[in-house]
């Protein structure tokens, strides 16, 4: 909100810049699902001794070999538990990344809500009485009072929902290490509130082209 226009709260025009891009992922999802109504689309299981790849099976281009291994590190991983190694993997490696947090201290700060067992999936209610499960919409919220993250145990993450255009291109796992670091900033006290749905669009917007630049096009 711009204390010169109560009714704009979006005065840097950062959440249209964002919307645009929105925009044309959507467009480009319609456009591969119309693409895929051919003869063949793939069973979604690649046998290479067949002579079959990720892309006859439909299946979308992977990140760097370091993302890739680590998603495919163990079958028995969920997409919440590889999103924690992916979002460690960013914020050791990748520079831009790194420098999102004051004194590179991004990954520190997310290992100790790792190491605590400070990442949860439960309800959570604020002094005022906000309750998150009441909000659907919110993947998850972190709190300062008893510095945990709370995974919405209604929201689209939780229920394996991710539809929303802001993880367009990404896999699952990286849908969940976007969340991690977003919510890590708020821990690092780089992002503020997110008193508006375009605050924390623009905030998301921010992890995602320097935490996930390959997934940017």
């Amino acid at each position: 909100m711009s204390p010169d226009n109560p009714d704009n709260d979006d005065p840097t025009g950062l959440a249209h810049r964002a919307d645009s891009i929105i925009a044309q992922w959507a467009a480009e999802d319609a456009a591969a699902v119309s693409a895929s109504a051919g003869p063949y689309n793939g069973d979604g299981i690649v046998d290479t001794n067949a002579g079959e790849t990720a892309a006859g099976e439909g299946e979308a281009p992977q990140n760097p070999a370091t993302i890739h291994e680590i998603q495919h590190s163990s079958g028995l991983e969920t997409p919440q538990e590889q999103g924690i190694k992916i979002a460690q993997n960013a914020l050791a490696t990748i520079q831009p990344c790194k420098d999102l947090f004051k004194g590179g201290d991004g990954l520190t700060k997310f290992n100790e809500l790792v190491k605590g067992n400070r990442i949860v999936t439960r309800d959570f209610v604020n002094s005022d009485g906000w309750r998150l499960t009441e909000h659907p919409d919110a993947f998850g919220i972190y709190s300062p009072k008893d510095d945990k993250i709370y995974v919405n145990p209604r929201g689209a993450l939780a229920n394996g929902d991710y539809s929303d255009p802001i993880f367009h291109g990404m896999t699952r796992a990286e849908a969940w290490a976007l969340f991690y670091i977003h919510e890590t900033a708020h821990k690092t006290g780089r992002f503020g509130p997110d008193n508006y749905g375009s605050e924390s669009l623009r905030h998301s917007m921010e992890v995602r082209g320097r935490c996930f630049p390959k997934t940017v096009h």
